[in-house]
């Protein structure tokens, strides 16, 4: 979706395998259209296989019925408001400005809350990777594993039910106000 650059609402009853693309539009003077490069609900009854991939500026809301192993991507804006993932991500999910060689500005961005593992009885695991300037809220009913990373400035509450074997990192200002781990530190 380019021009007005938005999607309201798109449901997929199977997996995403392809693109959805909803990018900024560029203002004359050079700088981002923040009004554009909206997607407002995606819902996606499967996997977003790891072809699969998400990019726009503004996500407000998501739900992944299975597991996401490709990429989500808000940028520009980099804005993620609610994002539920019914399975495991092995994937990666960035809502971060980007600088001139697309690595993304971790002092940027945020997600309001990101879950990992909606459906019950299930330990879903995180084995890819979250990069955000502000996570406000974190629920991952698994393990996060040794390739597993979160790289964010802020995180303001946590809560991974399994192992804790990867990375978490806040840098910046670095701020971790509360966060819980019902298995191991390793």
């Amino acid at each position: 979706a380019t021009g007005w650059g938005t999607i309201g609402e798109l449901t997929i009853g199977g997996d995403l395998a392809g693109d959805i693309l909803a990018p900024e539009d560029t203002l004359p003077n050079g700088d981002p259209d923040l009004t554009t490069g909206i997607i407002e609900s995606l819902t996606v009854g499967g996997d977003v296989t790891a072809s699969g991939s998400v990019q726009t500026g503004n996500f407000q809301s998501g739900s992944i019925d299975g597991d996401m192993n490709g990429l989500i991507e808000a940028t520009g804006a980099g804005e993620i408001g609610v994002l539920t993932i019914g399975g495991s991500l092995s994937g990666d999910i960035v809502a971060a400005d980007l600088d001139a060689q697309g690595v993304p500005l971790t002092d940027s961005g945020s997600i309001d809350l990101l879950t990992i593992g909606d459906d019950p009885g299930t330990a879903a695991t995180l084995s890819g990777s979250v990069t955000t300037g502000a996570l406000s809220g974190l629920e991952v009913t698994g393990d996060v594993t040794t390739t597993g990373a979160i790289l964010v400035v802020s995180l303001d509450s946590g809560t991974i039910d399994g192992d804790m074997n990867g990375l978490i990192e806040a840098t910046g200002w670095g701020t971790i106000g509360e966060l819980t781990i019902g298995g191991d530190l390793a």
